[in-house]
């Protein structure tokens, strides 16, 4: 990946992020959950830590570190692999993050359980991480093909 990749494709990731999180909060207009994941994360690195919280600006770093990467993943090995055009391909992400997301990510970072399994509403909880993850992979593949960033 070319150094002018890398930054566009990290520039791509902290946008895409960003519309996530606000995705994340706004769905509850929809009757969805809301979503923080940086007061999530915080909450997650505060439990190793109990005497030194950290806070939601730590989280949040954590959050957008992580979107961060997960679009140079996308960039460096998927992109290129995954067919179909920008829409399909943010979709499919999404798909691929959420499924991250509710068996690895948030059992461990949240202790909710698999796919939300300990929460009182895992079907809502699953729609709500689905809304979030769709607002990533499409606003991440839309900006990559505005920015032409197509890493062979």
């Amino acid at each position: 990946m070319s150094p002018t990749t890398f930054k566009t494709t990290a520039v791509a990731g902290l946008i895409a992020t960003f519309v996530m999180t606000l995705t994340g909060f706004w769905q509850a207009g929809l009757g969805l959950p809301a979503f923080d994941v940086g007061a999530v994360m915080a909450g997650s690195m505060t439990s190793a830590h109990p005497d030194m919280p950290y806070s939601l600006v730590g989280g949040n770093l954590v959050h957008f570190g992580n979107g961060t990467l997960m679009a140079l993943v996308w960039v460096a090995f998927l992109q290129n692999r995954v067919p179909g055009n920008w829409i399909v391909q943010g979709l499919i992400f999404a798909v691929i993050l959420t499924l991250l997301a509710a068996i690895v990510v948030v059992p461990l970072a949240a202790g909710v359980g698999i796919f939300f399994s300990n929460t009182p509403a895992p079907m809502s909880m699953l729609l709500g991480a689905t809304v979030i993850h769709i607002a990533y992979g499409l606003t991440l593949t839309l900006t990559l093909k505005v920015a032409d960033v197509n890493n062979p």
